[in-house]
């Protein structure tokens, strides 16, 4: 499965391009030898974020880091993790509910530090729910991630052509 029939998750572009300085996937971390695991897209505290393909909640709205939550979803063959989210604006609360490509699925957080946004990781297996509903910073990369993390910027440089609807 591609995800050629994914959409955006924001109804419009965002503030400012997740292919920026410590934006991107794989960008430094100050302080860590980390890489940062995922794409921010920059919207205002609030704005709703829309699922990118039909899925299922396979990880509850959990705590993120820095006052912000994350849920994650199985859209077809990929895991997607929606992070930095506002604490309680998941509307889906149990594991297995359904979500259709497009639907408001939660909204963007706001970090302690003031930044907001959606911080949006990407991974290939996404039969495999192990390792989502543990510690999400797990050693074993560079990314601290699960081995199956994927770069969603090229996905979202092409998803960003069919925005989620009003």
């Amino acid at each position: 499965m591609s995800t050629k029939d994914f959409w955006f998750p924001f109804e419009r572009y965002p503030d400012a391009d997740w292919n920026k300085p410590n934006k991107y996937f794989g960008a430094r971390r100050k302080g860590t030898p980390r890489l940062h695991g995922g794409c921010d897209l920059i919207m205002p505290t609030g704005t709703w974020i829309h699922a990118v393909y039909d899925g299922v909640l396979v990880h509850k709205e959990t705590f993120f880091y820095h006052n912000t939550w994350y849920v994650t979803y199985q859209h077809g063959s990929y895991l997607v993790r929606y992070g930095e989210i506002k604490k309680g604006s998941s509307t889906k609360l149990e594991i297995g509910d359904k979500c259709t490509r497009g639907e408001k699925i939660c909204k963007v957080g706001q970090l302690s530090g003031g930044d907001h946004m959606l911080h949006l990781e990407l991974y290939t297996n996404g039969s495999d729910h192990s390792g989502l509903r543990r510690d999400p910073y797990s050693k074993t990369n560079k990314y601290c991630r699960r081995q199956d993390i994927t770069d969603p910027g090229p996905h979202l440089d092409d998803w960003v052509t069919r925005l989620a609807p009003p």
